[in-house]
């Protein structure tokens, strides 16, 4: 049977990725809130020129964080589902051929 601490390089990879994004995120949502009350942050914000605010920037790249783990947590999820279900299979041939 499978360990349940066994993951893989590529799950840990991606729930890193996606963990940068929501702290990059975070910190855009910061700026933007702290840009509202301080005229000198407030000048940046619009020197950069994204055409929309810090914070609805970071709030998108939080729901993009949320949906990258989402689906990492669902696509390996499923291949943990079929590793097992090979493997239970396995088990019972064997039982049926002794």
């Amino acid at each position: 049977m499978m360990k349940k601490g066994n993951r893989k390089a590529k799950e840990i990879v991606w729930y890193v990725i996606a963990g940068l994004i929501a702290v990059f995120g975070l910190l855009t949502l910061i700026t933007g809130i702290i840009g509202e009350y301080v005229d000198s942050v407030d000048s940046f914000i619009t020197s950069i020129g994204l055409g929309i605010s810090f914070q609805l920037f970071g709030s998108l790249m939080l729901v993009l964080a949320a949906l990258v783990t989402l689906i990492t947590l669902v696509v390996f999820a499923k291949r943990t589902d079929v590793a097992r279900e090979r493997e239970i299979k396995r088990a019972q041939r064997f039982n049926q051929e002794e």
